[in-house]
């Protein structure tokens, strides 16, 4: 049975603060993707990790405020996007680790979101998808 962890905020710069479903649905597969391998090094054994689905119920262009705070200098034509982000992990066997420490566990592979921008970059020059080119940085927020 899949795990609904706590809602988050992810922050993708640079965007233009509106991303077409197509480019969410790219977001979402490279957010899977990512976070399964990252999940594969800390679950192991028993409580290997089945799925990964992120789903996101909301966007809105970044706050150029908290766009300055995150990236600690000023900025001129810069914008980015934060992403209501839905995550729903599912283990292989049963029972799993509790919901509290998955969220534990996921918070802390989230501190780099280096990687996640990596293989983010590398899905959409696959897809061909120009709106997510740009995107150099990616930070997790709580609800």
């Amino acid at each position: 049975e899949p795990k609904a962890l706590t809602k988050f905020y992810i922050d993708l710069v640079q965007t233009d603060g509106n991303l077409q479903p197509d480019s969410l649905q790219t977001v979402a597969d490279a957010m899977d993707q990512w976070l399964a391998t990252e999940l594969s090094t800390k679950y192991t054994d028993y409580h290997t990790v089945k799925t990964v689905k992120t789903t996101f119920p909301s966007q809105q262009a970044l706050d150029s405020d908290l766009l300055r705070r995150l990236l600690s200098r000023r900025l001129q034509n810069i914008d980015g996007s934060t992403l209501e982000t839905e995550l729903f992990i599912t283990f292989r066997n049963e029972p799993s680790p509790k919901t509290s420490d998955v969220e534990s566990t996921v918070e802390g592979v989230m501190g780099d979101m280096s990687g996640f921008v990596s293989v983010l970059r590398e899905m959409a020059t696959d897809r061909n998808d120009q709106d997510l080119l740009g995107i150099y940085s990616a930070s997790r927020r709580n609800v």
